[in-house]
């Protein structure tokens, strides 16, 4: 990597050092001249009355060969272009910045000293003016600037004037003279308060130590320093701290100096940045434990070792043994995939107490709620394969994403689905028994019904400004980007899409590429053009219903596509897509599959002479969309048996969820096939199933006796696995896989929970007063179900159980065990007890990403609801203060618990004018609201069914 860093430098590069002003002594300055000498030519100052010239308009995404696909008249064929700068003398530009300047690096020192309320800083930005102007836009989000100046390229400074002029955070920066074209430094000192939110660079406790860490994606890194908070602008970092001498400082790159310091302090240097978005800018600062655990050694694609460690908080660094043994095992999978070394100089993994979301692709010092990393020895199977997924997710990035970056935050899918869709094929090369495709495709589920909504997101959305970049970190980015491109894969084959890959990346590599160069990377290897298939699905919202009939008189298939609504839904806008469909057909002697692209509403597929036995719509299931067959023909399909794999078997699971969501199948229809698939052999077919069970038991039985009828039910159909046995950790340790585990322990979980098994909840609370005894038969209870156990005790164990349990829960600096406790006493149904949570929320005794989480477990107890929402209505101000933005903006999410159309006018008149103010809050609202109207007019037509069927004539049957 020195060879690298010395090449971009040679390059012209500029990497900031020292900080005084003159242009001998400071290499910010000297670059300033050298490497873009500033014209000669007189231009015109940029000023509001005048035109801009052609370059004025500065496109930073430009498509490979514009119109290839003879079909790309719509949005995804426009290149994004930035404003005129004069265009804006009287306008905020909330989106993209303003044509014209453009850095070039940072040079960064900062003190950092957690235990202060504020921190403090100096950077020096080297930029290059294409025009010149008296003044620019920059990012900068709360920081009181004390001094900003531009060094010229002969060392002379013009002053300037920093004004925050949006809430945004979009800064003004005047010059006292209008500054000629060509390169500068622009210097500015400042000091700001640590952030309150989990972003920008922000503070955490933990036992007696206070601790700094950063998340600036997506657009906080302005929260820490004046920048250019923009994800094209791709710069090398020069990076001082100052911390106190007790304190270890971490970073992106690896530290080259340390020199104490006046005052208990030292200074720590570290190497240069290869060019990276502020958004990827790192630090954590305190008291840590480190766990060096030596080089990751060579392999067949990487030729030198690579620095390895692990961070957490001081006394927690035994735990990150699991993470230093596993983690080289998956980036060699990764390594190989791409065939290209990991491209930083070293990786830390860095376990961060209080984190807003799961993980943070950071260069070499990648962050994680620490629950992912830090796994004791009795660490359950679920928790290890929640480290697998997200490990390969983050690592992942380190190319797709790091190495090559969105050029805007539009594509922001392009990191995240691709790093997603990584994910499932890396730990299906490092750990296949925790069958990562079957969770893949629970994902997908997951996405289709978000999707299905209105009003859903398209994948690539139009970006223009913050609220737009929050609103795209959501499911359809993650999961539904993720099953596109495996439907991609399966379109041109694994080996096509593989060799694709490895071509973008080479071809983009320390530099950016829209989804046009994506998809032009694909379709030059493959000799198959992607655009016209791929566009119909990322530049529209919707999921596709695709019916397939057999006409056995003429041997055909008759195949029609629409959009997929649930019930509920109003009519939406009508859609048409190109889809990459697989048919599997089954013959008496033999199974054969059709494969071809389905871009007409209706068509006719010749099949044979002879009519199939069965037709599978989606084989492997890789297709993203639903499909149904007539209900005659699905008896057929399931008594294919072996002739389906577990994929195909999932596929007909998705088509039984996806026809009652909509109203195609009835509910004599769905449990009947529902009793058929929980016997298919499969786990992950069986465990698909319960969630609708518990739909139909929690949010259609609306009767006490009618409930009663449906948990004696659902409780048939599993009861022969004994599934209470997983509460018991020698049984689980028994089992031959995790996979196996993790089955019993969700049937255990659901027997206990939905279907109120009474021998599974007694089984429970047992092992619930076992695991508070600590005593030796604590060691006896299984983790795996310690979620279910936990919320058994809470629910029939009584109060002097509730009341240790919490004092446990808030003692523990465990963020598992944190996890399940919260989650088990918000489950608790007693209203007084769910009045005092409630109020700890606003205490701060709880860790902020906490908060959420509380009330999410607490409204999935129906008599939970109602109280929730009244408190919310006199609490919700005082609430959203102390919440982590975005998990504040699910607050909306109470409306779908809520299901009753009464209650829509008033979710409406608290929420909306609250939660607008929210990052991506307003969308989260209407999203929200909309699943309120589904719920409700899901209800209105399946609750009569409900009663109908499971009836006493209906248990009969």
């Amino acid at each position: 990597m020195q060879k690298l860093w010395l090449g971009w430098l040679l390059l012209g590069l500029v990497a900031c050092g020292d900080t005084n002003r003159h242009p001998e002594e400071n290499p910010s300055a000297k670059a300033a001249a050298e490497v873009v000498p500033a014209s000669d030519t007189v231009v015109p100052v940029v000023s509001v009355d005048q035109t801009p010239t052609e370059d004025a308009v500065e496109p930073i995404i430009q498509t490979n060969e514009a119109g290839r696909s003879g079909s790309e008249s719509d949005q995804s064929a426009i290149a994004l272009k930035r404003p005129a700068l004069n265009e804006l003398t009287t306008e905020v530009p909330r989106g993209l910045l303003p044509a014209g300047v453009t850095p070039l690096s940072y040079a960064l020192e900062l003190t950092v000293l957690p235990d202060e309320d504020r921190f403090s800083g100096h950077v020096d930005i080297a930029v290059a003016l294409s025009h010149p102007t008296n003044h620019i836009f920059l990012h900068g989000q709360s920081l009181d600037v004390t001094e900003a100046v531009a060094i010229m390229p002969d060392g002379k400074t013009v002053n300037a004037t920093y004004t925050q002029v949006h809430d945004d955070g979009v800064v003004k920066l005047e010059f006292a003279r209008v500054v000629e074209a060509g390169n500068i430094v622009l210097e500015f000192d400042y000091s700001a308060p640590f952030g309150r939110r989990l972003h920008g660079l922000y503070t955490v406790s933990s036992g007696d130590n206070s601790y700094a860490f950063t998340q600036m994606a997506s657009v906080y890194a302005r929260e820490a320093f004046p920048s250019f908070d923009e994800p094209a602008f791709k710069t090398p970092f020069e990076l001082t701290l100052i911390v106190d001498q007790s304190h270890e400082a971490i970073a992106n790159t690896p530290q080259t100096d340390l020199q104490i310091t006046e005052g208990g302090l030292k200074r720590v240097r570290f190497a240069p940045s290869p060019p990276m978005p502020a958004y990827l800018f790192a630090i954590a600062v305190g008291p840590f434990d480190i766990v060096d655990a030596g080089d990751i050694q060579p392999n067949s694609v990487r030729t030198e070792p690579l620095p390895f460690r692990g961070v957490t908080v001081k006394g927690k660094g035994d735990d990150l043994a699991y993470a230093m043994e596993e983690t080289g095992k998956i980036l060699r999978v990764l390594e190989e995939y791409f065939d290209s070394p990991y491209p930083f100089a070293k990786l830390d993994v860095i376990a961060v107490p209080d984190f807003e979301g799961g993980a943070m692709e950071n260069s070499g010092a990648i962050t994680f709620r620490d629950k992912l990393l830090l796994l004791g020895e009795d660490a359950p199977p679920q928790q290890k394969r929640l480290y697998a997924f997200v490990m390969a997710h983050e690592l992942a990035h380190m190319w797709f994403g790091n190495l090559v970056t969105m050029p805007w935050w539009d594509d922001i899918w392009l990191n995240e689905s691709f790093a997603t869709w990584m994910a499932f094929k890396a730990v299906e090369s490092y750990r296949p028994t925790d069958n990562p495709y079957a969770m893949s495709l629970k994902y997908s589920s997951d996405a289709m019904r978000e999707d299905s909504l209105l009003s859903a997101r398209q994948i690539r959305e139009p970006v223009q400004n913050n609220d737009d970049i929050v609103a795209a970190f959501d499911s359809i980015t993650y999961a539904k980007g993720g099953a596109v491109l495996t439907m991609l894969e399966q379109f041109i084959g694994e080996d096509d899409f593989r060799k694709g890959i490895r071509a973008h990346l080479h071809t983009f590599a320390n530099g950016s590429a829209s989804v046009h160069e994506l998809l032009a990377s694909l379709s030059d290897v493959s000799g198959q053009e992607l655009a016209p298939a791929a566009n119909t699905f990322l530049f529209q919202n919707g999921v596709p219903l695709v019916d397939v009939t057999r006409n056995c008189d003429t041997g055909t298939l008759q195949v029609t596509q629409s959009r997929y609504l649930p019930l509920g839904s109003e009519k939406g806008e009508e859609r048409l897509w190109q889809i990459p469909m697989c048919i599997r057909l089954g013959y008496d002697e033999h199974v054969e599959e059709r494969c071809f692209l389905m871009d007409q509403e209706s068509r006719e597929i010749s099949v044979a002479n002879k009519c199939p036995n069965w037709v599978l719509p989606n084989a492997d299931f890789s297709g993203y969309y639903h499909w149904m067959l007539p209900q005659d023909d699905y008896p057929g399909l399931l008594a294919a048996g072996a002739e389906l794999n577990e994929r195909e078997w999932l596929s007909i699971a998705d088509s039984v969820r996806a026809g009652f969501a909509s109203g195609r199948m009835n509910m004599a229809e769905t449990w009947a096939l529902i009793e058929q698939l929980a016997t298919s052999g499969y786990p992950s077919v069986a465990r698909s199933l319960l969630p609708v069970i518990h739909y139909i038991e929690g949010t259609l039985a609306d009767d006490p006796k009618l409930r009663w009828t449906i948990r004696g039910r659902a409780a048939d159909l599993y009861r022969h696995l004994d599934a209470q046995r997983a509460f018991d950790a020698d049984f689980l340790k028994s089992l031959p896989d995790n996979e196996t585990r993790i089955y019993y322990s969700d049937v255990a979980s659901f027997m206990a929970e939905t279907a109120y098994d009474q021998t599974s909840r007694s089984a429970a609370l047992v092992k619930a007063r076992a695991f508070m005894s600590d005593t030796d038969s604590a060691r006896s209870v299984s983790r795996s179900t310690l979620d279910t156990i936990l919320t058994i005790g809470v629910q029939d164990g009584g109060q002097r159980f509730v009341d240790a349990l919490e004092a446990r829960f808030l003692a523990s600096e465990d963020g598992w065990f944190r996890d399940i406790a919260l989650s088990a006493l918000a489950r608790s149904r007693d209203p007084a007890y769910g009045e005092k949570l409630r109020n700890l929320s606003l205490t701060g005794e709880l860790r902020s990403n906490e908060i959420g989480r509380l009330f999410g477990s607490h409204t999935e107890e129906d008599v939970n609801v109602g109280p929730a929402w009244e408190w919310l209505k006199s609490n919700i101000d005082q609430l959203i203060d102390v919440m982590p933005e975005r998990d504040a903006a699910k607050l909306a999410d109470i409306a779908e618990r809520l299901c009753d159309l009464h209650f829509e006018p008033e979710l409406e008149a608290l929420l909306r004018s609250r939660l607008s103010r929210l990052p991506g809050g307003d969308r989260r609202l209407t999203i929200a609201l909309e699943r309120l109207r589904v719920c409700a007019g899901s209800a209105l037509v399946q609750r009569p069914q409900v009663r109908a069927f499971f009836s006493l004539d209906g248990h009969r049957r």
